[in-house]
């Protein structure tokens, strides 16, 4: 073979092993933009269902404090009542990380206002409510927390988000941080 066709053939296989490295390289930023954007798509719709939970928890708990201004509930509709609320502690627990601290928190006192609200219709049952003030201020001050955390922490997720998609990184155990721990951990 003469030194002519060397060359060709040596630029020919320079040029084979670059479209194979090209194809192999957009095939693996491919796979890693479509599993980012899973994520992130997967992310956000569950964002938004938390969010829907909570507000719907929330504005349950409202029906309690109706109630105490007067709007009695019917038997049927306390049995309804109470198992919205069973539901719903169910779902947003069900949704939270177990692990995660805020996740913890939140369903803490998703728990607790659910026990608190138990407790007082027992109470009015057997015509043995002592602490109705007492009662009404500790599940508005734990609810106001639930507001207030789950807030901040869909705040940090969605920039957490907007960060993945601008740079299609997942980041992997970062942590949330809030300014008022000792605050939110002061539950009684």
């Amino acid at each position: 073979m003469a030194p002519k066709d060397w060359i060709t053939l040596v630029s020919i296989l320079v040029t084979l092993v670059i479209g194979i490295t090209t194809i192999v390289i957009s095939i693996r930023t491919n796979k890693k933009s479509r599993f980012v954007n899973a994520v992130t798509t997967e992310r956000v719709k569950w964002m938004t269902t938390l969010k829907d939970l909570l507000s719907e928890y929330l504005s349950l708990i409202a029906v309690f404090y109706e109630e105490d201004s007067g709007n009695k509930l019917e038997e049927n509709e306390k049995k309804e009542y109470f198992q919205k609320l069973l539901y719903l502690r169910n779902r947003i627990n069900l949704h939270l990380n177990y692990k995660g601290k805020y996740d913890k928190l939140i369903n803490t006192l998703v728990n607790a206002i659910n026990i608190e609200i138990f407790g007082y219709y027992k109470a009015v049952r057997y015509k043995d409510v002592t602490n109705h003030e007492e009662v009404m201020l500790k599940i508005d001050r734990m609810a106001n927390l639930i507001s207030t955390i789950s807030s901040r922490y869909l705040k940090k997720e969605w920039e957490r988000v907007k960060e993945e998609a601008e740079k299609g990184n997942l980041k992997k155990g970062k942590k949330i941080l809030l300014t008022k721990t000792k605050e939110f951990f002061n539950v009684r």
